[in-house]
């Protein structure tokens, strides 16, 4: 039965290519109706072919369409005649065939509204299929990526509704009668698809993925990508409103100035994808005043330097045995074990904290609150309100039971120490997620944008002075192994504290560290130092000369760093001049 499949998929995009293509010895009205009597797969295939880029090859497909008995094709034959993406002799063939065969043609009024309540149908089938649990596995047409044919690929029953109502919001963009808001839900729409055809968060392939070139004159407006992206926001079209957001930045450049208020409203978003796409924003505008979000930014990408260990779990439950037998094998899973909370209150702070958690998981009741209210809890906090929760426990009261079953986002089941059942688990947490979960790329990726963000405003710190660095001291100090060195040895110079001079020190004293990276971190202590002045105790500088003089006759690297060290401290000490470069 599979091999039949597969075979009728080939004679599909076999025959749809020979009639794109055109010029061979087969009619395009009979390869159209060969293509259709394959059914519910050959219809969808020719829906598909009129997504093409080049109009000689659009036209072939609907002049072809047009001497079809179906009226399967009603949308794309309509929007042929209203749209004037054809060549005009083309359109002028095809209003013809269509007036020979029906005897008139629609006006442009009335394909406009047949083509909008053609959406709002498709709109809602599509959202009526993203709330069935566990989505059954389908087949779904579509252009290639360079949009010049067809194929078939694998996704779920909601993926080709999403197709559906993409292909209508392109049609719907073609007509001249198209309002400002329907361009900004066909936009949602299309965003929508063009995530969910490649989830990664680079933005580089975007477009094509995109089926059409959004309306010019909105997308030069900021104005434009806020309204999809609140579109997408209220349709639940979270990768759309991912994508509309990369596409608000990306788009600005030479056209309009990004709305800060509006990313800093975003630092705030439930969802961490959000927050972290919102702090690239920020990173890659740069702005050069102070905003609103700014200190919120700095909590954001601390968050943000922890993501390259992988996703983290926060494990919630009364009793230690239980969490620490979910954490050991979520770490199986998930590579982290995450974080261990006891209570409600304890929770929660773990939640408002800076670690990047992405699910959290409940094994057994708490002491502070009942497991009702604790999870109606989380589903209202900030930080939790987005993110998939387990409850691994049996002990549940029927309304507890009857709660979670309704409430989308919430999994029930067994604490295990299968890992096989526990790998399911998390699967099935990810899968209540409409984002695809952070690819191990992502995660380097938005590291190092934390990374960079930090490392800017730290050797900066005049024209970066509305970022209140120093209130994080405390969290810039303990970086350590979740950013690179150079990094690390610019923010700790950027900090100007005893704890930051005091690592920089011990630093440049490291043995496991190479020569130049021990050096740099020497010049990392004269560049705090010069800046803003001695913090190390007394005895911390004699702890310094004691190491120099215990390492330095047979390690010449350390002779080398630490002798830069105690230069830098004696100068500012007034024994002598400072170090050059600093």
């Amino acid at each position: 039965q599979l091999r039949l499949q597969d075979g009728g998929a080939v004679a599909i995009v076999h025959l749809v290519d020979q009639l794109l293509d055109g010029g061979g010895p087969v009619e395009p009205a009979m390869l159209a109706g060969t293509i259709a009597e394959f059914g519910p797969d050959g219809i969808e295939a020719l829906k598909a072919a009129c997504m093409v880029r080049e109009p000689q090859r659009l036209s072939r497909v609907l002049l072809a369409l047009a001497e079809l008995p179906s009226k399967q094709f009603s949308v794309e034959l309509g929007a042929g005649l209203a749209s004037g993406v054809l060549p005009a002799e083309r359109q002028a063939e095809l209003a013809e065939r269509l007036n020979d065969k029906y005897g008139k043609l629609p006006s442009l009024p009335a394909i406009h509204a047949f083509l909008n309540k053609s959406f709002d149908r498709e709109l809602a089938q599509y959202q009526v299929s993203r709330t069935t649990q566990g989505g059954l596995f389908d087949t779904i047409w579509r252009p290639t990526p360079d949009r010049r044919s067809v194929q078939l690929v694998e996704g779920q029953t909601q993926d080709r509704r999403l197709e559906a109502v993409a292909r209508l919001a392109v049609h719907r963009l073609q007509l001249s009668l198209t309002t400002p808001g329907e361009s900004v839900d066909c936009g949602a729409v299309l965003l929508q698809r063009a995530y969910q055809s490649h989830a990664s968060m680079e933005l580089g392939e975007v477009e094509g993925h995109l089926l059409t070139r959004l309306p010019e004159a909105q997308t030069r407006e900021a104005g434009y990508w806020i309204q999809v992206f609140e579109r997408a926001d209220e349709w639940q079209m979270h990768g759309g409103a991912i994508r509309a957001l990369q596409m608000l930045v990306a788009s600005a450049p030479g056209e309009y100035l990004v709305p800060l208020d509006f990313l800093s409203e975003l630092l705030n978003d439930s969802r961490p994808v959000i927050r972290y796409t919102a702090l690239q924003s920020l990173y890659e505008l740069d702005p050069q005043s102070p905003y609103l979000g700014a200190e919120k930014a700095l909590a954001v990408a601390m968050e943000m330097t922890q993501l390259a260990g992988g996703p983290q779990p926060l494990v919630v439950g009364l009793q230690s045995e239980l969490r620490q037998a979910a954490q050991q094998q979520l770490k199986m899973q998930t590579g982290t074990s995450g974080l261990s909370a006891n209570s409600a209150r304890n929770a929660l702070l773990a939640l408002a904290g800076t670690t990047p958690i992405e699910i959290i998981v409940i094994v057994d009741r708490v002491a502070d609150q009942s497991l009702f209210e604790f999870l109606q809890r989380l589903r209202s906090s900030q930080k939790a309100q987005s993110l998939p929760i387990a409850v691994l426990t049996d002990e549940l009261y029927q309304h507890e039971r009857q709660w979670i079953e309704n409430t989308p986002g919430i999994v029930s089941g067994v604490l295990s120490r299968n890992p096989e059942y526990m790998g399911r688990v998390v699967q099935r947490l990810y899968d209540t997620l409409d984002t695809a979960p952070l690819s191990a790329g992502d995660r380097a990726h938005f590291a190092a944008v934390s990374s960079r963000f930090l490392t800017r405003l730290a050797s900066n710190r005049d024209k970066y002075a509305f970022y209140p660095l120093a209130d994080w001291s405390g969290h810039l100090e303990a970086l350590g192994e979740n950013v690179s060195l150079e990094t690390q040895l610019t923010v700790l110079a950027g900090i100007g504290s005893a704890v930051s001079q005091r690592k920089l020190s011990a630093l440049a004293a490291n043995s496991a560290l190479p020569a130049a990276d021990r050096y740099e971190a020497a010049r990392a202590l004269g560049k705090s130092v010069r800046r803003f002045g001695m913090n190390l105790t007394e005895q911390d500088v004699l702890q310094t000369y004691e190491l120099y003089n215990t390492l330095g006759p047979g390690d010449p690297a350390a002779a080398k760093s630490l002798g830069l060290a105690l230069d830098v401290l004696e100068a500012y000490a007034g024994k002598g001049a400072w170090p050059e470069g600093l």
